[in-house]
Parts: C-alpha cells; structure tokens; sequence
C-alpha cells in the first residue's frame, strides 16, 4: 500500500466537490485490492472522499453511496469497471469490538481481492499491516479540510 503513498501529499480542500475529486484522483492510483483508512471527526469529509473513490472505480451515482453506519459494510461488486475490483465500504463506528468484526465475517475481506475502505478503523487497530494506507481528514475552517496521507496499522 505503501505504493499509493509516492503519489499523495497534504491536500486541502474547501468544498466537497473538491473532496471527491481528489477520491478520483485516489481511485486512479489503485492498482491491486487492498485496504485504505480514513480517520477524521464526524462530517470531516470521510465518505465524500469514499464516495470519489467508489463513482471513480465504478461509476456508481454519487447519491446512491452512502456509508454503512447501521448495517457496517456495503459491497460494491456488479458494477466495477477498473480490472475487475470489488469494493467494501465499511464503516465501523458503531462496532464494539474486533471479535464483533470477527462474528461478523468480516476478516475474510482483508486477505481478498477486494478493495476495503474503512471509516473509523481504530476500531479494529490490530488487524490492519503496518504498511496501511490512513487518509486523515481535519477541520482547518469552517468550510476548509486538511487531508493527510501516511502509513498506519499493528501488523
């Protein structure tokens, strides 16, 4: 994952159409499945960034995706269009627990050939590599966003 990193430095962003570009202009650097965090408060920004990402690599309506708070994942499957590449967006921030992850089947999805985009995965710390993507979003201003990129995981 650490190959993603090369390609992305500190960006800022005042709207939330610039938000999802720049999840295109992530979705363009992906190449094989794996797993992506995004950290950050709530409204920070964390799934119009998916929401780019997801519209990039399958064409999905921007207003169809929305984040699996109540029901944790949301597979995105029949419509992929980049090399053939699933996606899961998770949301955990309702999770309690990683054996919750784990009796929920989740687990398979990490070692697969699904792309796994995380919202809130502190909650799951020890099951990422230590080499993990983390895309951190910060308030800067009311309207204004900081989005950060580096390596993250226990593993």
């Amino acid at each position: 994952m650490s190959s993603l990193l090369q390609h992305f430095t500190s960006r800022r962003t005042t709207s939330a159409k610039q938000t999802l570009r720049i999840g295109e202009e992530i979705a363009s650097k992906i190449t094989n499945p794996c797993a992506i965090c995004f950290s950050g408060d709530l409204g920070a920004g964390k799934t119009t960034l998916i929401k780019g990402i997801i519209h990039a690599l399958n064409k999905t309506n921007i207003n169809e995706i929305q984040s699996p708070t109540f029901v944790y994942m949301t597979p995105y499957e029949e419509t992929t269009q980049k090399d053939g590449l699933p996606i899961c967006h998770f949301d955990l921030y309702r999770l309690s627990s990683e054996s919750e992850f784990e009796a929920l089947g989740f687990h398979d999805y990490l070692d697969s050939k699904y792309l796994c985009l995380f919202e809130w995965p502190d909650k799951i710390p020890s099951l990422f590599t230590k080499d993990t993507l983390l895309i951190t979003i910060a308030y800067t201003g009311e309207t204004e966003r900081e989005i950060t990129f580096s390596t993250w995981g226990a593993q």
